[in-house]
């Protein structure tokens, strides 16, 4: 009896060994929902100051807006290289992760996901 159960279990083993061999690796599953709660930190500074912009050129102050522009290249590279590190960490989102990483945003913050895609439609009319 006890040779059966080890000639099962060492047939099993070799089984598992075995099928472990011919697999491919699994592929990491990226974690869209922390991708886009860390993007959302990324691109608040950013989208802050959108919304500033929006406010003072409603009262057509134009020393304003001009000292948030000039205000604008330091904060859109640091949520620029925010985002690049964490591209780094995640790996480049392709083209069939698009979508599933677009709803996280939108799930994780609807304001940022909006005012993202406001840049992306300006991107492509240029």
């Amino acid at each position: 009896m006890k040779l059966i159960i080890r000639t099962l279990l060492s047939a099993l083993l070799l089984a598992t060994i075995f099928s472990a061999c011919k697999s491919e690796p699994a592929k990491k599953q990226k974690d869209f929902d922390a991708i886009a709660k860390e993007l959302c930190e990324c691109m608040q500074p950013l989208a802050e100051w959108n919304a500033k912009v929006k406010e003072i050129s409603a009262t057509q102050d134009e020393e304003a807006v001009k000292k948030m522009f000039d205000e604008l290249g330091g904060i859109s590279e640091k949520s620029y290289a925010c985002a690049d590190k964490l591209e780094q960490k995640y790996g480049e989102i392709t083209a069939d992760e698009e979508e599933q990483a677009e709803e996280a945003l939108q799930k994780a913050c609807p304001q940022i996901a909006e005012f993202m895609n406001q840049v992306k439609d300006l991107e492509n009319a240029q």
